[in-house]
């Protein structure tokens, strides 16, 4: 199984989801990231919500830095800003306690979840929000299908 991945900009929520299955690596993340940051809707102001309840991490303490790198060298964030991660294995766990620390470097404030509604609370998104959001993730999958 190979990895998938794509995004949507929701600039009335100032808000950049992604949504990723399968096996997937930080190259593939980098990938991602290419993409929206040419996106005409991308602002480095808006936060991101990272979905990979689908996806199964293959990476190692090496990959998170070098993608830390990829990002202090691309993007230029004004502010801080809000990356929620929602995870399902304990891979991502470890990979997001070593990311954690290094992101809050780079003015990125990191929680990580194993429920989307954690998430989304955390994020503070009122239940109308919420419900915004889960749709546009299941437009995600589908648009990946």
């Amino acid at each position: 199984m190979t990895g998938h991945s794509s995004y949507i900009i929701l600039p009335s929520m100032k808000l950049i989801i992604t949504y990723s299955s399968g096996k997937v690596n930080l190259k593939n993340l980098q990938e991602l990231n290419q993409r929206f940051l040419t996106d005409k809707n991308y602002n480095p102001t808006f936060d991101v919500l990272m979905d990979f309840r689908d996806a199964v991490a293959i990476a190692f303490k090496m990959d998170v830095t070098e993608y830390l790198n990829f990002l202090k060298g691309n993007v230029s964030l004004p502010k801080k800003v809000r990356t929620g991660v929602v995870y399902s294995t304990l891979n991502f766990k470890f990979l997001l306690s070593i990311y954690k620390p290094l992101a809050a470097l780079q003015k990125i404030d990191v929680g990580s979840f194993k429920s989307m509604t954690e998430c989304l609370d955390w994020m503070a998104y009122a239940a109308d929000e919420q419900k915004l959001i889960n749709d546009a993730i299941e437009s995600i999958k589908i648009e990946l299908l």
